[in-house]
């Protein structure tokens, strides 16, 4: 396995690394096949508030969800109390006697599951960095991330986690949603919080109380909310967030977020002047980030000096291509599905 900075510079061995397992080609491809014959099984009773590894949802399907009930919320003049739930080693802390138990309560053939189990069983791993490698070690649990069914294994594991609120789920990123009806109502975030953590403790999975954050939206008096604790500290108020890539505000304007990712955009211009001869992957690794959930914020207009993302777009298309027309620019946009 490698492991991969979740931030730059990583200060934190324990917290601020992803260990990716490399796994051989054919590896893989059995895990493709296996993949396909469970998920006709999994997928009809898998929870419906879960939109990761479902074949035709993606986190703009996610986004869209959980937007929408705090949309309604708020225009039937109510609020939100929304809870963004980090699991502290999700993947690393999966105990696989608890996952093998909840695999065999969707009915998988017998044969399947043995070699499920036999897939998860005496596991071993060593970290290469650059040229050195560990030496070996067994694991006790845990489930193989980047591979095709660690994703889908973790969406097992955390099927059975339910709320009274609206409660929306992208693989490992949680989402408790609480519609407040008035500003005056009883907010019963701490009841559904301590159910949550019920469920960690039953489950052997812990929260990262440093990661866990809450939002609210609306008109709600924030110092007049009961605080969401554990032993381990308070859940941190936030006025904004990211949320499956997208940066959210408690105001639900995207200035926020397209003024990051422009700012983001902007800075790689440089180095697309820099390589204009080296073609396409240049001008897509530039606006791969103006594209995500576009859905959401390509129509809204900015506010301040910041250029829009289509501004930055068409000044990377003139860099690359420095004697095409407007018109050139705009057919070629198109071409690129840039719009």
């Amino acid at each position: 396995m490698v492991p991969i900075p979740k931030v730059h510079p990583p200060t934190s061995i324990e917290n601020d690394l992803r260990p990716i397992s490399l796994l051989p080609t054919l590896a893989k491809i059995l895990e493709g096949i296996i993949k396909d014959w469970l998920m006709p099984i999994l997928e009809p009773s898998l929870d419906q508030g879960q939109f990761g590894c479902h074949p035709g949802r993606s986190t703009t399907h996610a986004l869209i969800a959980i937007q929408h009930k705090w949309l309604t919320a708020l225009e039937d003049g109510g609020s939100v109390r929304a809870l963004f739930v980090d699991f502290r080693k999700a993947f690393d802390l999966v105990d696989q006697n608890i996952l093998i138990t909840k695999l065999n309560k969707f009915n998988i053939p017998n044969c399947l599951l043995q070699w499920f189990q036999s897939y998860l069983s005496h596991r071993s791993q060593r970290v290469r960095i650059n040229r050195s490698v560990s030496s070996w070690q067994s694991l006790n649990g845990s489930m193989p991330q980047g591979s095709c069914l660690g994703p889908l294994s973790f969406t097992v594991m955390i099927d059975d986690l339910h709320s009274p609120c609206e409660l929306h789920k992208f693989v490992d990123d949680t989402t408790l949603s609480e519609l407040v009806t008035s500003s005056c109502s009883v907010s019963n975030m701490p009841s559904y919080f301590a159910s949550l953590l019920s469920w960690t403790e039953d489950n052997n999975m812990q929260i990262n109380i440093s990661k866990t954050k809450e939002m609210v939206l609306g008109c709600l008096n924030i110092d007049n909310l009961p605080l969401l604790s554990t032993s381990l500290g308070s859940v941190e108020h936030v006025t904004s967030f990211k949320l499956l890539g997208i940066n959210l505000d408690a105001k639900l304007s995207w200035s926020l977020h397209i003024n990051i990712i422009s700012a983001k955009a902007s800075k790689r211009l440089y180095f697309l002047n820099s390589s204009r001869e080296q073609g396409f992957p240049q001008i897509n690794s530039c606006i791969s980030m103006l594209q995500q959930s576009a859905l959401f914020w390509s129509t809204v207009p900015l506010s301040g000096s910041m250029p829009s993302p289509v501004h930055i777009q068409k000044r990377a298309i003139h860099i690359m291509y420095r004697t095409c027309t407007l018109v050139d620019c705009l057919t070629l946009m198109s071409s690129l599905q840039l719009n």
